[in-house]
């Protein structure tokens, strides 16, 4: 059961793949989160420009942005108060470790266990309103 203060925290969810996308979204709704949807980084920052959002969760590989430049533009536009969650099937030590420096909250590696999840986004969700 989700903390009341994180019900309703706003969650952008950016993913290419229809079937995790929609797999995301209602495993966020059933936490009591207010969730928005993009299909690429491009999506996700175009939303971004619109609505402030407590947690962002993202695919690494996707067409037209991917996770990693969907990241980098989120904190050169001096968006570091959001919290983000790298998703990705892949192990790319690179991208981690990039990911690290640009402040990334936690990189997952699908298939995704969903107890971890869930515990991951109430951390992330927790350390967001202590701030």
């Amino acid at each position: 059961m989700p903390d009341t203060e994180q019900k309703g925290a706003r969650v952008l969810i950016v993913e290419d793949d229809d079937i995790f996308r929609t797999f995301l979204s209602k495993f966020c709704m059933e936490k009591g989160l207010d969730v928005s949807l993009a299909t690429n980084g491009l999506e996700g920052l175009q939303l971004i420009e619109t609505k402030i959002f407590d947690l962002v969760i993202t695919d690494l590989r996707m067409p037209t942005m991917d996770g990693m430049a969907f990241l980098k533009n989120l904190r050169e536009q001096k968006k570091s108060d959001v919290t983000v969650i790298i998703l990705t099937a892949y192990g790319e030590m690179d991208s981690y470790v990039k990911a690290v420096d640009w402040g990334v909250f936690e990189f997952l590696h699908k298939p995704i266990d969903v107890d971890e999840l869930s515990e991951i986004v109430d951390k992330a969700l927790m350390k967001k309103s202590a701030d």
